[in-house]
């Protein structure tokens, strides 16, 4: 158990703390950076963006009070990134080096939360978390370790807790939130009042391949309310205090617990029990008509019909998601028979429009090179001939709505600047006409009013969310209807009412909206919620999606037959078990947040191209870690990470063997090429001759590596096809001493030129799929030493990988062929450039050739718990055949080459599982190898860790 201790501990400090390093991407270099400071926070954004910026740094100031307030602890300065280039909708906190990164651009699917509102409550909250950490045993390790000694107490907290208690945040701190969303408790709801068995706490919190499974944003929610209103507003300020005083202890939120007579165990089953009869009473009490779906399901499997649209001829368009395919546009008819239209890309706002016989949406386009920068284009299918055209390039357009009858695309666009539009394109792509949003309100889900020139969007501002209309021919705004902070989304029309989904009553449903007296009346009744109306074409169905357990189901409703409430907005149902509409006297809004201007600086990335954040007083290789062989020597090691993210570096000493080593690194992403350096210095040299009566040089000077590196890693995946091509070089000098049989004496330095060229397109991945259904990986390499080609000669490989569907549902099959060509004259290069089969012992080869063939598939998801130390997911299994020929070196003394092949064939055994109940999944197997040749069996242990969980 003691080396089982270490191991972990080990574990603990280097494989989570070294992630911790995160860089998610970059600016193109010709971005200007600017700064303002205040006594809390400093905001560094691109030039031009003086506005933004101030307003984030009001909300920050009132987010640091708030936040502040309920944990009893107030952090000191924080750095603030933004990004405007991108349209992703997205923020994270980072502590190694220490830092907040926000993408700007709004959600275009959002609740009634003011997007950057949200993101300063939220983001900030895990800033306060962290900070909070740090003290006792962890003040130690980061005084010792640096920022990055913080991650051993971070790594002691589950992530229900850490985003939970980040949502808590966000909705009781504000006068919306998700908290009080009908919407975020609907999926757990449904498991929780479907009749079915309860999920255990590890599937609750740790998924599922087997079953949908809400994610741990929402059970994270729950419980961290649940167990304030229980147990006292201090339970989790006590926990993370706790938590950064002893993270030696493993699981040292468990012993907190005990203080309560609790575990995370206990406190999920009585948030469950508790929500379980809060909702059961709720039921009962909300009018609730139960319906049957249009569409007709083989199995119970977790799937989902969503955005319905009825054609012509009575058949209904929709996106269709599960979890063992990618989400696909299908068309169902009334008979129930179904066939699929198209399959997307990635969809931007997740909704498509459909107007006669054309299909239009928005898919996110990837910039070439740089992460931080994309696009949504408009794309449009015609479903008589099967065409696909792309309607926008390099745009930002979202939400598309397409008129058959006039041949336009209403679209939002958001710019860079975070001005809103309503933009009118015509069917080939040209802008017909632009008109400004009114007050700059973030503009959602525009629909186009049949028959008539007039478009309904959703406008989201500081006061919550409203109902707008726009007369393309009188160029009017006119607002139809404010619900404040009560979310309403996808509003319709059929001439004379409409219709839109709404949060009222605590339970999402359909209403509508008469404008000629202002009266709303409640259409639908559902049990957990009803989403996204339209109108058929005839003006005498509605149809819309309604969520169950088993996902969505679309619903065809007569609009004569409707049973119409008027609607009571003062409604006593109790759904959201903490928080309501209702109840927000704590809240701050983006109104509150003051108008306070701040002086702008320039932001040199010259004099901050440096920002050294962490170290260690050993020596530990952070560019190349290995789990299965940590190695640490004597030393210290240094590390930087400018908060652009595009100049990393790290400086070491290390003293090993009795020798002295000095290591550093400095990479640099902010050109299209990433350029990257490397300096060693310490120890001997290599010697090398092949002649036995060259006498050794009589000094040796101390071994020198110096290495320049550059690559470009260029992203063009459009659609459902990932696309990337990265084109490299290296050259590389050793200060090795190798003897001339030429000049007869022992010059020192060798250079190498290596160059690579590594390309990979494979269709997007399911949630259970083992691999892509479709793909295609080339690699090509060579290396040579062109001014010591008497000695090493040149060595070159070329490798392929072909994906292809199996003969079931998410099983794949593998084929590869590798090819080596090596060309040695004296001396071997150090490696082979292709492995040779599985469970052979690896030979050096001269010019060689292999092919592989794998069928990969599930086997079983047990979802089967053994306490706190295991949660085994998923079972799969890897069946193989290797077979590799060439040029084998079987002996060096003689020198001994034979043409020799090698085959095998075998299985490998995974068992995907979480231990300790750590986010990140282990892979652990087993593989039987049988060696024809040989005709001899062998059994080996396989070992991972998807560290890119985090």
């Amino acid at each position: 158990m003691k080396a089982l201790g270490f191991s972990l501990i080990l574990f603990l400090f280097f494989i989570p703390v070294s992630s911790q390093f995160y860089q998610y991407g970059e600016e193109p270099g010709s971005v200007r950076w600017k700064k303002i400071e205040s006594e809390h926070f400093l905001i560094i954004y691109p030039e031009g963006r003086k506005e933004v910026a101030d307003k984030m740094m009001n909300l920050f100031e009132i987010s640091y009070k708030g936040n502040g307030q309920q944990l009893n602890n107030f952090p000191k300065k924080i750095p603030v990134l933004l990004h405007f280039q991108t349209v992703v909708s997205n923020g994270f906190v980072v502590w190694a080096p220490k830092r907040i990164e926000l993408f700007m651009h709004p959600d275009v699917d959002g609740y009634s939360q003011e997007w950057h509102n949200q993101l300063a409550l939220h983001e900030y909250r895990h800033i306060v978390q962290l900070d909070k950490l740090n003290k006792g045993i962890t003040k130690i390790l980061t005084t010792v370790l640096g920022q990055q000694g913080i991650g051993p107490a971070v790594g002691m907290l589950p992530f229900w807790f850490i985003e939970g208690d980040a949502v808590y945040a966000e909705t009781s701190l504000s006068n919306s939130g998700r908290g009080r969303l009908p919407a975020f408790e609907m999926e757990l709801k449904a498991q929780l009042l479907s009749g079915e068995k309860r999920y255990s706490y590890d599937k609750a919190y740790l998924g599922s391949y087997k079953d949908f499974v809400p994610d741990y944003y929402r059970l994270g929610y729950q419980m961290v309310s649940f167990a304030r209103q229980e147990y006292g507003d201090d339970i989790w300020s006590h926990a993370l205090d706790y938590t950064g005083r002893h993270p030696y202890q493993l699981a040292p939120l468990y012993f907190h617990l005990k203080k309560y007579d609790l575990s995370s165990r206990k406190l999920y089953n009585q948030t469950m029990d508790f929500l379980t009869e809060n909702w059961e009473e709720s039921l009962k009490v909300r009018d609730v008509k139960e319906v049957l779906p249009f569409e007709e399901r083989i199995n119970d499997d977790y799937l989902s019909y969503n955005y319905p649209h009825c054609m012509e001829d009575g058949s209904v368009i929709a996106i269709k998601s599960s979890l063992a395919d990618i989400d696909r546009i299908v068309r169902i008819y009334p008979d129930g028979h179904e066939e699929k239209v198209y399959t997307p890309g990635y969809l931007y706002s997740n909704s498509i429009s459909v107007s006669g016989e054309k299909i239009v949406w928005d898919e996110t386009v990837p910039h070439l090179r740089f992460r931080n920068k994309s696009y949504s284009v408009i794309k449009m299918l015609d479903t008589k001939t099967g065409k696909i055209k792309r309607v926008s390039h390099s745009s930002r357009y979202s939400s598309p709505s397409y008129c058959d009858e006039n041949k336009m695309i209403a679209v939002v666009e958001t710019g860079p600047e975070l001005d809103f539009k309503l933009v009118f394109l015509s069917a080939e792509g040209r802008t017909v006409h632009v008109a400004k949003s009114p007050e700059n309100i973030q503009l959602m889900q525009p629909s186009w009013i049949p028959e008539q020139q007039k478009v309904l969007l959703i406008g989201l501002g500081t006061e919550g969310k409203s109902i707008w209309e726009y007369d393309y021919k009188e160029r009017i705004w006119t607002s139809l209807l404010e619900t404040g902070p009560v979310n309403i989304s996808n509003p319709v029309s059929d001439g004379k009412k409409v219709y839109f989904n709404a949060s009222w009553n605590g339970s999402d449903n359909i209403y509508s909206l008469n404008p000629e007296d202002n009266s709303i009346h409640q259409i639908s009744y559902s049990r957990l919620g009803a989403f996204e109306p339209f109108i058929d074409k005839g003006k005498e169905n509605i149809y819309y999606s309604i969520y169950s357990a088993e996902g969505y189901h679309i619903v065809k409703n007569s609009l004569k037959e409707l049973s119409p409430k008027v609607l009571n907005p003062l409604s006593e149902i109790k759904e959201q078990s903490f928080f309501s509409y209702s109840d927000s006297e704590k809240s701050i809004s983006s109104n509150d947040s003051g108008s306070k201007i701040y002086p702008e600086k320039k932001y040199s990335r010259l004099q901050h191209m440096f920002n050294l954040h962490s170290w260690t007083p050993l020596y530990y290789d952070y560019n190349d870690p290995s789990i299965d062989d940590i190695k640490l020597n004597p030393g210290f090691t240094l590390l930087s990470q400018n908060l652009l993210g595009t100049a990393i570096s790290s400086l070491g000493y290390e003293y090993k063997d009795q020798e002295s080593y000095f290591h550093a690194n400095f990479t640099y992403r902010g050109f299209y090429p990433i350029i990257s350096l490397d300096y060693d210095f310490g120890g001997y040299p290599a010697v090398g001759t092949s002649d036995a009566s060259a006498t050794l040089p009589s000094m040796l000077k101390t071994n020198m590596n110096i290495s320049v590196s550059t690559y470009l890693p260029m992203n063009l995946s459009r659609g459902k096809w990932n696309i990337g091509i990265t084109p490299s070089m290296k050259i590389a000098y050793s200060g090795a001493y190798l003897y001339s049989l030429t000049d007869l004496t022992y010059n020192r330095g060798l250079t190498s030129l290596e160059g690579r060229f590594f390309s990979y397109a494979y269709v997007k991945t399911a949630y259970r799929d083992l691999q892509p259904r479709w793909g295609l990986v080339l690699d090509g390499s060579f290396l040579s030493t062109p001014f010591e080609n008497e000695n090493f000669g040149d060595i070159s490989s070329f490798q392929s990988s072909v994906y292809l569907p199996g003969l079931f549902k998410n099983h794949g099959i593998k084929t590869r062929y590798y090819k080596q060509w090596n060309n040695p004259q004296i001396f071997l290069y150090g490696s082979n450039k292709i492995p040779f089969p599985r469970g052979v012992d690896t030979y050096f080869g001269l010019d060689m050739q292999r092919f592989s063939i794998d069928y990969n598939l599930p086997v079983a998801y047990p979802d089967l718990s053994l306490g706190s130390l295991l949660y085994l997911k998923r079972i799969r299994a890897d069946l193989f055949s290797d077979y590799l020929e060439g040029d084998i070196i079987t002996g060096f003394d003689p020198l001994n080459i034979d043409f020799k092949s090698f085959q095998t064939s075998g299985l490998e055994l995974y068992f995907d599982f979480h231990a300790f109940r750590f986010l990140f999944p282990f892979n652990l197997g087993v593989r039987y190898s049988y060696l024809h040749n040989e005709a001899q069996s062998r059994f080996e242990g396989l070992f991972s860790i998807e560290i890119n969980k985090f």
